[in-house]
């Protein structure tokens, strides 16, 4: 066995896509375990507050650490400061994160260590402070690109520390995605200028910027700009049957279930997106209503696949079926589906 090439070896491990044979590789013999291990260790996701036994396995196996490139950062309601520095000792160890996901509620004491080679900072379903957040970002290490989705504000961005601004780092990609106003207010913030002066690419929905100020703010050193899918109108479910139809005629419902959405109806709808609040037997009589109303015009129904694994309902819930439901957007319109009148149901 030791005559195989280890770059072989490394080639068939990579091959393996099922945990518990990865696991038994790295056990079978030393030129499987560090293969093996790579792929093993590759993700890491730590529920805060984790526990000790990982760390202990860090200190005690070393050689694992740069292994670790993805790494979830889960927090609960409130994080005890034992928590911290227990995560603190782990970040110590690590040496060759470059991309970070962070959910929940962010610790008023949490920073990211600044010696990281990280590359990209998710925040996804998170909490935080403006204080928090801006201590945050502007402490870490400087960042390629800083995507965002549900990212919830506890107050007014008013009143910002400013001894952190002489060594700001900086962003190079802006990614906000979904519920992500707050965000937007902050970065906004003339304080945070510093922090966005290099930005080169900004991906964005149209109607979250709704003045262009973030996009003038940036425009100087911007090379790319995204404007993704916006939503135009949105519906209540119980609500759904009256107004589903009058919207395919064109016709905005007066008065409306909900006040959520761009409102901007310069241009027809492209699809209709059903959450998990529809159930089959509610669809149905939507798509009877609808083939009964003259004058409708017939777009994509998208709706949500049961049959498919997801998260638990709740903000890493969200933020999945976003994700599914842009990718099927995505799809659509590169088939061309949007430019013909087609009300098949597609699933996310």
């Amino acid at each position: 066995m030791s005559s195989i090439p280890p770059e072989l070896i490394g080639l068939i491990v990579s091959k393996i896509d099922h945990f518990p044979v990865l696991k038994a590789c790295s056990l079978a013999g030393s030129i499987f375990c560090g293969p093996s291990q790579r792929i093993l260790f590759h993700s890491v996701r730590l529920k805060v507050p984790c526990s000790p036994k990982f760390c202990t396995f860090l200190e005690d196996s070393p050689h694992v650490a740069p292994y670790i490139i993805n790494l979830d950062l889960l927090f609960g309601p409130s994080t005890p400061d034992t928590a911290l520095d227990l995560l603190q000792r782990i970040f110590s160890r690590l040496t060759n994160v470059r991309r970070c996901r962070i959910i929940g509620q962010l610790p008023s004491r949490f920073c990211l260590p600044p010696h990281q080679p990280l590359r990209e900072l998710d925040l996804k379903g998170l909490r935080a402070s403006p204080a928090v957040l801006f201590h945050l970002l502007l402490t870490g290490p400087p960042l390629h690109t800083l995507s965002c989705s549900f990212v919830y504000l506890t107050e007014r961005a008013d009143d910002l520390p400013v001894g952190l601004l002489q060594n700001a780092p900086k962003i190079e990609n802006l990614e906000l995605k979904d519920h992500t106003s707050g965000l937007y207010e902050l970065l906004l913030h003339p304080q945070l200028k510093p922090y966005t002066s290099t930005m080169r690419g900004l991906s964005m929905r149209a109607f979250d910027d709704p003045n262009s100020r973030l996009t003038f703010q940036t425009a100087h050193t911007l090379e790319h700009i995204s404007l993704g899918f916006s939503v135009i109108h949105f519906t209540l479910a119980a609500s759904s049957l009256t107004e589903i139809p009058l919207l395919l005629k064109g016709e905005v419902p007066n008065p409306s279930s909900s006040s959520l959405g761009s409102g901007n109806w310069s241009t027809f709808p492209k699809a209709i997106v059903f959450g998990g609040a529809f159930e089959d037997a509610q669809i149905e009589a939507l798509r009877k209503a609808v083939t009964e109303t003259p004058g409708t015009k017939r777009i994509p129904w998208l709706r949500v696949d049961w049959s498919r694994p997801h998260p638990p309902i709740g903000p890493e819930y969200a933020a999945a079926i976003v994700e599914r439901t842009k990718a099927m957007l995505s799809k659509l319109e590169s088939e061309g589906k949007f430019d013909v009148e087609d009300d098949s149901i597609y699933l996310i």
